[in-house]
């Protein structure tokens, strides 16, 4: 069972009222990113030009999303992370802070975008160890 707290799906929901459920795209993801985070949202990256952070290794302040193509690349699919917390809908360990390996989005749907937005929005409600269980 899924240990993901009912507001990711409140949130989603309302996202896809706005952005629809199928793919989305940077310009889209950053125009309500910023809306709904202000500068806390840092924008919308291809992988090769996430926020890498300072010299010594420290995490990265702010909200971000990032496909896991790089540029010039079609672009596959978003993931989000919020102060240095790696979201993937597909519950994949791809970073070593990361939220639970449960998936929250089926291999067949299109939503990564928008998922990734209700992750910052639990993140922003309710802080790190509640969105740390998505």
């Amino acid at each position: 069972m899924s240990a993901t707290p009912p507001s990711y799906y409140r949130f989603l929901r309302l996202i896809e009222k706005n952005l629809g459920k199928d793919v989305t795209y940077d310009s889209d993801l950053t125009r309500v990113g910023r809306y709904l985070f202000g500068k806390k949202y840092l924008g919308t990256f291809p992988w090769d030009k996430r926020p890498k952070g300072s010299p010594g290794g420290s995490k990265v302040k702010g909200y971000y999303i990032v496909n896991l193509d790089k540029t010039g690349e079609p672009g596959t699919h978003w993931c989000a992370v919020a102060d240095g917390l790696f979201y993937d809908s597909f519950g994949r360990a791809l970073m070593p802070d990361r939220t639970d390996d449960d998936p929250e989005q089926h291999v067949l749907e299109n939503n990564c975008g928008q998922r990734c937005l209700a992750f910052l929005c639990v993140y922003e409600r309710h802080g790190r160890a509640v969105a740390k269980k998505i």
